[in-house]
């Protein structure tokens, strides 16, 4: 015959491990999920983000300038990222280093090239050193863009 106690103490263990257990794969699944979710976001983001920089690069072979709207359009169209940053540590090391590389050059040479704009706007005729470093960072956004087109098959995932 079984002790009552110990049919009592047997259930309450099993009961502990089974919540534990269910409460593990919820969190599983629910990771898994915003994954999913941050790797549709990033995989949307970063094709319009090098659409825009396609249209500043041609814009800018055209014409020599680097216009502001399309700068303005950039800073408006990482908001995913943005809003969602620290969910990047459910990537593994070197794809979260990439899409940090990616989000930040933009940042920086965004910034930078709306400062140099404002600078050439102000001095008649553009000197040389201005022109040469907005090329500069013209190149900076090539390879922006070359660095999201390596994240992009990376960011995938399986459905």
């Amino acid at each position: 015959m079984t002790n009552p106690l110990g049919s009592l103490v047997l259930g309450a263990i099993l009961s502990i491990i089974g919540g534990f257990f269910g409460q593990e794969y919820g969190s599983w699944r629910q990771q898994g999920r915003t994954r999913k979710l941050l790797c549709v976001l990033l995989t949307h983001e970063i094709h319009q983000m090098n659409r825009i920089v396609d249209k500043l690069i041609e814009a800018y072979e055209r014409t020599n300038v680097a216009y502001n709207i399309y700068l303005a359009e950039l800073g408006n169209a990482r908001t995913s990222y943005d809003r969602n940053s620290d969910w990047i540590i459910l990537f593994d090391e070197g794809l979260r280093q990439d899409i940090f590389d990616y989000f930040n050059k933009e940042q920086l040479t965004r910034g930078y090239l709306v400062n140099l704009n404002q600078a050439v706007g102000t001095t008649t005729p553009t000197p040389q050193y201005l022109v040469d470093e907005i090329r500069k960072q013209i190149q900076a956004f090539k390879e922006m863009r070359t660095l999201g087109e390596k994240i992009l098959p990376r960011v995938s995932f399986k459905s």
